[in-house]
């Protein structure tokens, strides 16, 4: 590549010429690791489905991983908890979504 067609590149897209540069020498992506997840999907299904009314702190406990693990593992997998206003005695009562099962 010549290095006027990397500056007119770089002033087109309001880049500076080391940046377009930098990412002329790294076209290739690089290569992402599919890492071991430590929570396990089937395993934590069945814990809600078990504990459905269990604190995120609770689930946390049992699998041996922080609070927001848990939730992220929640959000990614879309495992929901809806609360039951009209709850008895004060205490939260609520229904568990599993994707697929409740439908």
């Amino acid at each position: 590549m010549s290095f006027s067609y990397i500056k007119q590149t770089a002033q087109r897209f309001h880049r500076s010429t080391a940046s377009i540069t930098r990412w002329l020498k790294r076209i290739e992506p690089a290569p992402c690791s599919s890492r071991r997840r430590k929570i396990d999907k089937e395993a934590l299904i069945k814990d809600v489905e078990d504990y459905p009314d269990a604190y995120q702190r609770e689930r946390a406990a049992r699998f041996g991983v922080s609070p927001k693990a848990i939730w992220q593992a929640l959000k990614r997998w879309g495992l929901t908890y809806k609360k039951n206003s009209a709850s008895s005695q004060g205490r939260r009562r609520g229904t568990t979504a599993v994707p697929g099962k409740n439908r």
